[in-house]
């Protein structure tokens, strides 16, 4: 069973960073308030904003936190992040994640 920090990064995955890569953007941008009202979540943002700035997030998706802006376990917190530019600039293979797909 996934724990709620895997359930947070696979949300972010599927609803942040998968759309962004089909942009010409250059930077994704993250609001903590966002991923959690869009998983219904109460009581849980320093979990999203731990999620949101943990290493294994950034390995998954294929991204590197370049910015953290507002405090820091808050609905305001945004976090800006950029293709990590030491791996191939493509979406992460969903057999080698250990993010799971799930859906909300």
């Amino acid at each position: 069973m996934p724990s709620k920090a895997d359930e947070i990064r696979a949300y972010a995955l599927e609803r942040h960073v998968r759309p962004w890569r089909r942009t010409d953007e250059k930077r994704l941008t993250v609001r903590a308030g966002d991923v959690v009202r869009g998983m219904r979540l109460r009581n849980a943002t320093p979990n999203v904003c731990s999620a949101l700035a943990s290493r294994k997030f950034q390995y998954e998706a294929g991204i590197v936190l370049v910015h953290r802006e507002g405090p820091r376990h808050s609905t305001t917190t945004t976090f800006h992040y950029e293709p990590d530019s030491t791996i191939p600039d493509r979406p992460p293979s969903p057999e080698k994640s250990s993010i799971r797909r799930l859906s909300y």
